[in-house]
C-alpha cells in the first residue's frame, strides 16, 4: 500500500539528467541561473506546460564531474506525462533543438521501481 502511495506522489515529478550546472561562487546566483535555464528548456519542449518547482538533487561539490540531476515538479501527473512525451518527440526529431542532446528525462521512481528497472 505504501508503494502505491509513493508512486502516486511521485507521478507528477520528472527527473532530468545531463543538464550542465551553472558555476558561480554565489549559490543564490547559481540557483537562479539554473532555474532560468531549465524553465526556458521546459518552454522550448512544451510551450503549454508550466513547471512551478525546479531544483537540483544532491549536494553541490566543486570536484564533481557529472552535473547533479534536476527534479521538475508539475501541478499534476498529466502535465508531467505531457512534458515527457513532448521531450521524447522533440529529442527524436532530427531537426529538433540541439539543446536537448545529451539530456535524459525520466519519471521519478520509487526505490522499489529503481531496483526493478536496473
Amino acid at each position: 500500500m505504501e508503494e502505491f502511495a509513493q508512486r502516486e506522489a511521485r507521478g507528477r515529478n520528472v527527473i532530468m539528467f545531463g543538464l550542465v550546472e551553472t558555476l558561480d561562487p554565489n549559490r543564490d546566483v547559481m540557483k537562479a541561473r539554473d532555474i532560468e535555464k531549465i524553465a526556458n528548456l521546459v518552454k522550448l519542449v512544451s510551450p503549454d506546460v508550466s513547471c512551478p518547482l525546479i531544483f537540483r538533487l544532491g549536494k553541490h561539490s566543486q570536484g564533481r564531474t557529472a552535473p547533479r540531476p534536476v527534479k521538475l515538479v508539475f501541478r499534476d501527473t498529466n502535465l508531467a506525462q505531457a512534458f515527457r512525451r513532448d521531450f521524447v518527440r522533440k529529442k527524436k526529431d532530427v531537426s529538433g533543438p540541439p539543446e536537448l542532446r545529451g539530456i535524459l528525462a525520466v519519471p521519478d521512481r520509487t526505490p522499489y521501481q529503481t531496483r526493478i528497472y536496473k
